[in-house]
């Protein structure tokens, strides 16, 4: 099976295409080739490749700060996104597409634990609301082409992300980069690290190499149309996170916490049971595991990691 993977560059996508598929060839895209804004790309790049199968990663994103001055901007290209390249696996007859949501798009101060069928319960966060109503489109236009034209096309919904080739920005990243980042460079300093609130509230994360082995499952094995949350289901505190982070880099300063600052969200866990009836003897790769590899290779490539400037 020939399987064209958009969004090849980025945290998931690397790690798909990393690994060896017996029978099955992955086909890498990256944007400075095709322009999935460009339906003329699109079709140009269905046309060349001819995939039997698609995963498609390739969004824009951004942090809080450029997700809140350009709203119109997450919306329009993520939706244009979307729809040339589902309309594309519709006019060359692709025979699965898997499609990749996030737990951020959830509604606001929802109730946990999340659920796909939630997705549309309430608005999301006023920080991300154009990028997240994009992606929820996502979801409605995979349900809509497989009513209307019998198409087999399925959104995947994981946790908190975190592996090899993260963006590390210091604004822009999430929390297991930016944490890796901040105990690195006070490491280095030999300071101490403050992070805000006070490490309590509760957030699962996900290997990224789990979720391209899952993914892959999912393509080939995941009969049902119905969006999967991705999930190990395991809570960690951000407290228990920074610890892991510190000890796996060898981090000899204090941790001190600003309870003046938010803390955030104190749990956003979601339902991974659909996910451990289909495959209930997966091995989800452990939080120290996970970060201990990530901590290595960023350790071997720093400065030159996503998000910091050179």
């Amino acid at each position: 099976m020939r399987i064209l993977v958009t969004g090849a560059n980025g945290l998931v996508g690397r790690a798909i295409v990393s690994k060896t598929y017996v029978g099955h060839e992955i086909i890498p895209v990256y944007h400075n080739k095709y322009d999935l804004l460009q339906w003329a790309h699109v079709s140009a790049l269905f046309r060349d490749t001819r995939p039997d199968a698609v995963v498609h990663l390739a969004a824009k994103v951004g942090g809080v700060k450029a997700n809140m001055a350009a709203p119109a901007t997450f919306f329009m290209e993520n939706c244009v996104m979307n729809t040339h390249v589902l309309e594309a696996c519709l006019t060359y007859k692709v025979k699965k597409l898997v499609c990749f949501l996030s737990t951020c798009i959830f509604p606001d101060g929802l109730g946990v634990p999340l659920e796909p069928k939630l997705l549309h319960a309430g608005p999301p966060h006023d920080s991300n609301y154009g990028y997240a109503y994009a992606k929820r489109m996502l979801a409605v236009q995979c349900r809509a082409y497989n009513e209307q034209y019998g198409t087999n096309f399925v959104s995947v919904i994981p946790s908190n992300i975190y592996g090899p080739h993260d963006n590390f920005h210091p604004e822009n990243s999430h929390v297991v980069p930016a944490l890796i980042l901040k105990f690195w460079e006070a490491h280095l300093a030999g300071k101490d690290v403050t992070l805000w609130g006070n490490g309590k509230p509760f957030r699962e994360f996900i290997y990224s190499h789990d979720v391209a082995n899952l993914c892959m499952k999912v393509l080939l094995e995941y009969a049902r149309k119905d969006p999967i949350i991705l999930s190990t289901g395991r809570e960690h505190t951000i407290a228990e996170l920074a610890a892991t982070i510190a000890t796996s880099i060898g981090f000899k300063g204090q941790i001190h916490y600003d309870t003046s600052k938010p803390s955030g969200q104190y749990r956003k866990n979601s339902d991974n049971k659909p996910l451990l009836e289909q495959w209930p003897d997966y091995q989800f790769t452990d939080l120290t595991g996970g970060i201990g590899q990530t901590v290595s290779w960023f350790q071997r490539v720093y400065p030159y990691v996503r998000g910091i400037a050179l």
